[in-house]
């Protein structure tokens, strides 16, 4: 875990691609049982695609707080964000 946030430390804001680093790691974090260290790289992904505009990274990471939300209970929370992702995958209509 340690290793992995010294990495991501590294990765500039500004590259798109350290967004979905944040992402991937968050997943990791989330297996490991570790939340609230997901929860911080899901919301650290969500700035990053909303700085860049980028979609798929948008909804990557809003699916990942909305499962997070629905494990913790949090239904509402998890609604609002499954319901976010389902407003990005509407602009795709080959996904739908």
């Amino acid at each position: 875990y340690c290793a992995l946030q010294q990495l991501l430390g590294l990765l500039p804001i500004a590259d798109v691609r350290s967004g979905y680093a944040r992402a991937q790691s968050a997943r990791i974090l989330r297996t490991l049982g570790l939340e609230y260290e997901a929860e911080h790289a899901f919301h650290a992904s969500v700035k990053v695609a909303r700085l860049h505009q980028d979609d798929w990274l948008l909804a990557r990471a809003k699916l990942g707080l909305g499962v997070l939300s629905r494990k913790r209970g949090r239904h509402p929370d998890a609604r609002a964000h499954f319901e976010e992702v389902l407003a990005v995958a509407s602009r795709f209509p080959d996904l739908m």
